[in-house]
């Protein structure tokens, strides 16, 4: 809240941000597991925050599931942003992701913002002995009140693999 007057103001300039993340995950046998788990991935995403408040995202997502069983292996929804809702998904043993949005806030007030954010993501994860697309591209229209700072709205996804649409209601976010 003690943003809210800021947040309201356009800004003297753009200015952009950086953020990375390397994990690992790792178990066997010594941790009950009846199979050998080795996962590693690493993640980065570049914003550009324009003077207006509008901010340009870019996502990049990597994994690797060596010795790892099936039930562990990686999904595409894993390598996705996490914008798309989708219901189907591919299973792999190592995979690479990207994603692009643009969100636009279409009302700032003094009891929240309104905001529209379409999106592109595309991932490929290694299954068969190949590499299988799964991408889409959609918007979420969304609402966050400055006393609740939850978004609620509404996500559109076309899945550009299969030719599905979802329709899904959205609450809360990353930040």
């Amino acid at each position: 809240l003690t943003d809210k007057k800021k947040s309201l103001q356009n800004l003297p300039h753009a200015r952009q941000g950086y953020a990375a993340n390397l994990f690992y995950t790792a178990g066997g046998r010594f941790s009950g597991s009846d199979y050998h788990i080795s996962k590693l991935g690493v993640e980065g995403a570049w914003v550009l925050e324009l003077k207006s408040r509008h901010m340009l995202v870019a996502e990049l997502r990597a994994q690797d599931a060596f010795n790892s069983p099936f039930s562990e292996e990686v999904f595409s929804t894993d390598l996705l942003s996490g914008l798309g809702r989708y219901d189907r998904r591919l299973r792999g043993t190592r995979g690479m992701g990207a994603a692009v949005s643009f969100i636009c806030y279409l009302l700032r007030n003094e009891t929240g913002l309104l905001s529209a954010a379409p999106f592109y993501e595309i991932a490929y994860v290694h299954t068969g002995g190949r590499y299988r697309p799964h991408s889409g591209a959609g918007a979420t229209l969304s609402y966050k009140l400055w006393r609740f700072p939850f978004p609620f709205g509404i996500n559109y996804t076309h899945n550009l693999q299969d030719g599905n649409n979802q329709i899904g209601f959205v609450f809360g976010g990353k930040f």
